[in-house]
């Protein structure tokens, strides 16, 4: 047995332990959003375009402007969007909430830079056949993508995939330099993948 192979098999593993922790998160964020933000927005509907193992595809744009003036973060609903945005600190109760939201910002940036980059080689046109299996494998893990040991990497491909075409559609209307460093930019991409998510439910649960 190769030490790749071992190494690959823990990585895997850490990263489908780290998922199902940002799954509860997903759901506690999707919660916040329905209560704090689409309760002031009576009758806008996100319409679902699509769909795949990440949940629910729609025009991005119609979300982001929802996040427009929603300045006002509550504790709980800010550690919630920790959580599903990958802090693990077992002290993340007590960290003081500035030092949360300079942290939640700084991967937002992060997230944002690495869409930017990935969309200007145009990663998501050919299906992200440009990555190695690592690379998608870490692509999906940072952005909350699906990303568990019962995924393969055809099914991450085209998650990262379908995210990216959402997020170009985002980029080429505000910019990157427009998302980066802005509180609408920043809710927008950390909520993203939590109301994937919920959409998907609601609308199966519909049908």
């Amino acid at each position: 047995m190769s030490s790749h192979f071992v190494k690959n098999c823990h990585h895997r593993g850490f990263v489908h332990d780290e998922y199902g922790d940002r799954l509860g998160a997903f759901e506690d964020c999707a919660k916040d959003f329905w209560h704090s933000v689409m309760t002031n927005h009576h009758g806008v509907k996100l319409d679902i375009t699509g769909r795949d193992e990440a949940g629910a595809t729609f025009d991005p744009l119609a979300l982001y402007r929802l996040f427009e003036g929603q300045f006002n973060i509550p504790r709980q609903q800010l550690m919630h969007i920790a959580k599903a945005s990958g802090m693990t600190s077992p002290v993340l109760w007590a960290l003081p909430s500035a030092y949360i939201r300079f942290r939640l910002g700084s991967i937002a940036k992060d997230i944002i830079i690495d869409d930017s980059n990935l969309i200007q080689e145009q990663t998501n046109h050919t299906n992200c056949e440009n990555l190695t299996d690592e690379e998608v494998l870490d692509a999906c893990s940072f952005r909350g993508l699906p990303c568990g040991l019962d995924q393969s990497y055809d099914s991450m491909r085209r998650c990262l995939s379908n995210y990216l075409a959402m997020m170009e559609i985002v980029h080429n209307e505000i910019g990157t330099k427009g998302l980066v460093g802005h509180i609408n930019g920043t809710m927008f991409v950390l909520h993203l993948q939590a109301i994937r998510l919920k959409l998907d439910k609601i609308n199966n649960s519909t049908v």
